[in-house]
């Protein structure tokens, strides 16, 4: 169970809860399903609004899956489900791997169909988005750990995003009871558009 908030200077806010649940059928096999919700208002007049002109969207997935470890080093993640924005559907997925070839490098990767859900607009204007995402952490030590990832996406609407990510950091407290880090992070993105839609 989970549950966050999101609210900027644009009046747009997000409400996102999602629920989750996993099954384990045998030593390296978990079942997974879940369910999540978003409720998303703007105000009229800001673009970000429906494209109906009201100020509120509602979108939403639910979904089935299940995670396999396939070696000490390796596990892997299929999801398949239905997606709902407003009243439209359509089949969504998801299909990722985790490798961790030592004990301080490790790799991310997994690529996705689903809603562009970012605001009331894009929910309206039904907008679908494939992409894939790819991170590798690296700790050349006890104290610090280099995170770099990428991400490209391609929507419906003939735009395009790539993203690219680096975030070092640096343990500063370590105690039996609290846990934090003190870190920098460079995000750079671009779209091939720029596209009224929210």
């Amino acid at each position: 169970i989970a549950g966050r908030y999101y609210s900027d200077s644009d009046h747009l806010n997000i409400a996102h809860a999602e629920l989750g649940a996993g099954l384990k059928t045998g030593f390296r096999t978990r079942l997974t399903a879940g369910v999540d919700t978003k409720h998303l208002t703007a105000r009229v007049g800001s673009g970000l609004e429906n494209n109906d002109g009201s100020h509120t969207a509602d979108a939403g997935k639910a979904w089935v899956g299940f995670r396999q470890v396939v070696s000490p080093c390796l596990s892997a993640e299929l999801r398949a489900g239905e997606g709902q924005a407003e009243d439209d559907h359509i089949f969504v997925c998801y299909a990722g791997a985790n490798l961790m070839p030592m004990d301080n490098l490790a790799f991310d990767a997994h690529i996705e169909h689903d809603y562009l859900i970012v605001s009331p607009k894009t929910v309206s204007l039904e907008i679908e988005r494939t992409g894939g995402y790819v991170e590798g952490r690296w700790r050349p030590d006890l104290l610090y750990t280099i995170v770099v990832a990428g991400r490209a996406d391609d929507y419906t609407d003939n735009n395009k995003r790539l993203e690219g990510v680096v975030a070092p950091r640096r343990a500063v407290i370590r105690t039996d009871c609290l846990n934090a880090d003190l870190g920098l992070r460079a995000l750079w993105f671009d779209f091939a558009h720029d596209l009224d839609s929210g």
